[in-house]
């Protein structure tokens, strides 16, 4: 994107600059724009869900015509994708050039990423995030879709799965205890050296629920289904996924649940 309307996605990872304008004044024709890891498979880079999501968004809640945006992207993919399939355009950086000084020196005009680039976590003036407040936007987007966004899948060797198919569940089981055990260590607030972390365990529980992260295919189904739909269209995937396909049987089949157990 150009640096006069550049336009870039999600909340808390929309960086611009400040003479950009806002995500209500996205005019984004012909413009050049940089999502880190722009089309790798969802389940394989750590930028393929941050810039899926984002994108789908200003799509839909934007009405921005993102295949009209020049997108530019650091990093190489791990397979051969075909984004021209669906009518975007791609491009790598220069040799020797990285996106965050691009950005700061107005060559790209907003940037998508999953961590803090260095100009914006040491202070640069020049690189302001998107949205203002970025996690009224968060919550407003999630009150509007009921999506939060999942990140990553754990996986194991089939060969292992295969040999020991009641291996999957014994894993799935594992990772919901020590997320519980998390959980409970987090209702005392001095575990946490933030001033008012109770206040903010309370409210995303208010906005989120008890736990955002369920750990099961029926309540990620529809943010699973909803990326799989962003990969199809986005030219990340050649067909349109079944979610359930995704996993192995026996890591859905949940023991039955006895009272007083």
């Amino acid at each position: 994107m150009e640096r006069e309307n550049p336009t870039v996605a999600e909340a808390a990872d929309a960086l611009i600059e400040p003479t950009a304008g806002t995500a209500r004044d996205l005019d984004t024709e012909g413009k050049r724009g940089e999502p880190r890891q722009q089309h790798p498979v969802p389940t394989n880079k750590r930028g393929a869900i941050p810039g899926e999501r984002p994108r789908h968004a200003l799509r839909q809640h934007y009405n921005v015509n993102i295949q009209s945006i020049d997108w530019v992207t650091q990093d190489e993919e791990d397979i051969d994708i075909d984004p021209g399939s669906r009518g975007f355009r791609l491009r790598r950086v220069p040799a020797g050039q990285d996106v965050d000084r691009m950005l700061v020196e107005g060559e790209l005009g907003g940037l998508m990423y999953p961590e803090i680039p260095p100009s914006f976590r040491h202070g640069d003036p020049r690189i302001v995030r998107l949205w203002p407040d970025a996690k009224a936007e968060e919550q407003r987007f999630f009150q509007m879709t009921k999506i939060f966004p999942i990140m990553h899948t754990v996986v194991v060797h089939e060969r292992l799965l295969e040999e020991h198919p009641w291996l999957a569940m014994n894993v799935v089981q594992a990772f919901r205890r020590s997320k519980d055990l998390a959980w409970k260590k987090m209702e005392d607030p001095r575990r946490v050296s933030l001033a008012w972390f109770r206040e903010a365990l309370e409210e995303q529980r208010t906005v989120l629920g008890r736990d955002p992260w369920p750990y099961d295919l029926a309540s990620n189904l529809v943010a699973l289904e909803a990326i799989c739909r962003y990969a199809y269209e986005q030219a990340l995937t050649r067909t349109a996924l079944d979610p359930v396909g995704l996993f192995f049987p026996a890591s859905l089949d949940d023991p039955p649940q006895y009272v007083g157990a």
